[in-house]
């Protein structure tokens, strides 16, 4: 098995897809990408850690989004606190926008969704 599963963000959802990677090992490789460096060496540093310890034989490296772009699979569980009032796809465009690299952000230009209307929800 010489799988590998890449992680872009190290909050609690990326921490929690990781370790559960680590005990229901399906993968050879979990690549955690993060752009906060002090959170990212920590989620590896304990999730190395967890990989010791069940010893399921699962690699936990921190990566960059070109490493991202290498593996077999990529879940984005990057994003911030949500605010009052933004429509929950214009964040997540919003958020994915930041997380990927420049190059590729002229993809995800968009015209934002008009509101909806108070009938409408």
């Amino acid at each position: 098995m010489k799988t590998s599963i890449a992680i872009v963000g190290c909050g609690d959802v990326g921490a929690t897809l990781a370790y559960t990677l680590i005990l229901q090992p399906i993968c050879s490789e979990v690549i955690l990408v993060d752009p906060k460096k002090e959170l990212l060496d920590a989620q590896v540093r304990d999730l190395g850690d967890a990989t010791y310890r069940g010893g399921s034989g699962v690699k936990v490296r921190a990566g960059d989004h070109k490493d991202a772009g290498q593996a077999d699979i990529v879940v984005i569980t990057a994003g911030a606190k949500q605010k009052p009032g933004p429509l929950y796809i214009q964040f997540c465009v919003t958020e994915l926008a930041r997380s990927i690299d420049p190059r590729y952000r002229l993809f995800l230009r968009h015209k934002s969704p008009a509101q909806p209307s108070a009938h409408q929800c």
